[in-house]
């Protein structure tokens, strides 16, 4: 009998605790292959989507040679009657039609969602059309700035949509699920959304961290910046090959698909990771120090269709760290009359300058993985003492390379559509 008992509390445990089948264990693999890729039922494959340009003058001239980027971008999906909306906010630098970004939407709306999909304040998009101060990096200013643009987005869609909507949501991940924090406790103080539930896919809690971390896998794995120049355009003569649509964004999500199924090792895909992170740096460097005139990288501006090369040669593939050491800190300890040191600028750029409120916030939820590599195991502390039963660490998944396997995106309806996590 006693034998038997014992056999039924194994067979119980055995269900309460099942295993986490999500199939890609290694954290570089689950990022590369699994980070936009749908393993859910049910998602359609298409949603009606509109697109709009918003004329945010007030934040600006575009440079001539970035005449492209005029106008802020976003799309709309409708559904046709009442319907919650949620807004879904894009990973580090990447718009809000990538991949990604896309897969959520599609998501979203196959559950009975309106959806906006809206682009990283770290893109040149949002940079030149919606940014402030055009030197992103500071959590709350750059939550101010996503803040105000979303108050337009949504003027705009019920202008010209008229939809009807019954309650205010929103998810983002990566740098996006950052940014939702923040947003959460800004909807507190200006209440224009009054937003209901909030979800945090696999954020950063330390921006400095984890550009660092990013900033490192290429770093550790070459010799010199000469080694960058020889993996970057490899990856560029392969995308130039490969691509059909002379308007594709060159983004890690267009990086990680044309690699995918090259067999690597750990070491070859962390150059690839790290490099694709990389192309985002180059972009931001280059952009603030142009519109801000900071004279870092070149001391003219360059003419509409004039070559790039000189420019982008004297960049030099400079990463998130020499942003934040030549173009960020400098902006900021100026603006604040020389008052503020370089730490102080990575204070700000830390989910802890929301702490107090995060503790108490019961419509955020967030979700992680034990393996992603941009967090720190302090950083992972940090989540489970301030969200508590709030949060759910994944065993495994690497960076959001999990976000669309079905058990996570079953976790994050339900919490949706019915309050439980």
């Amino acid at each position: 009998m006693k034998k038997l008992f014992l056999i039924l509390l194994v067979f119980i445990n055995a269900i309460s605790f099942s295993a986490y089948d999500f199939p890609m264990k290694n954290p570089y693999v689950a990022t590369i292959l699994g980070s936009s890729k749908i393993m859910a039922k049910g998602v359609p494959t298409k949603v009606p989507t509109k697109e709009y340009t918003l004329d945010l003058a007030e934040n600006g001239e575009i440079p001539k040679n970035l005449w492209y980027e005029n106008g802020f971008k976003f799309s709309f999906s409708k559904q046709k009657g009442k319907a919650p909306l949620i807004f879904v906010l894009s990973g580090t630098g990447s718009k809000y039609n990538s991949t990604r970004t896309e897969n959520f939407q599609k998501i979203f709306y196959g559950a009975g969602y309106h959806v906006i999909t809206v682009t990283s304040v770290f893109n040149a998009n949002f940079l030149l059309n919606a940014s402030n101060t055009k030197v992103p990096g500071v959590l709350l200013q750059d939550g101010v700035d996503l803040y105000k643009t979303m108050e337009e987005m949504l003027e705009t869609v019920v202008e010209k949509e008229k939809p009807e909507i019954t309650s205010i949501n929103l998810v983002g991940y990566s740098m996006g699920g950052t940014h939702s924090a923040i947003l959460a406790y800004l909807d507190t103080k200006f209440k224009s959304f009054n937003f209901e539930k909030v979800y945090v896919v696999n954020p950063s809690i330390n921006l400095y961290y984890s550009a660092t971390a990013l900033d490192n896998m290429l770093a550790k794995n070459l010799n010199s910046k000469q080694d960058i120049e020889l993996i970057l355009n490899g990856m560029l003569e392969k995308l130039k090959n490969n691509m059909s649509d002379m308007d594709m964004e060159i983004s890690e999500e267009t990086i990680y698909s044309l690699f995918a199924t090259n067999s690597l090792s750990d070491e070859d895909m962390q150059i690839l990771i790290g490099a694709a992170f990389n192309l985002t740096s180059v972009d931001l460097n280059y952009i603030v120090d142009l519109v801000k005139e900071m004279k870092v990288y070149s001391k003219e501006k360059p003419e509409k269709f004039e070559s790039m090369f000189k420019y982008f040669k004297a960049l030099n593939f400079a990463n998130f760290r020499e942003y934040l050491e030549k173009l960020a800190y400098p902006y900021y300890k100026n603006l604040m009359g020389g008052n503020i040191d370089f730490d102080d600028i990575v204070k700000l750029a830390h989910l802890g300058v929301i702490k107090d409120y995060l503790k108490t916030a019961d419509n955020i939820v967030v979700v992680t993985n034990e393996d992603d590599f941009i967090l720190s195991e302090k950083d992972k502390e940090f989540i489970r003492d301030v969200f508590g039963e709030r949060s759910y660490i994944y065993e495994y998944g690497g960076h959001c390379g999990n976000m669309f396997y079905q058990e996570n995106v079953d976790r994050m309806l339900k919490y949706f559509k019915e309050g439980e996590f």
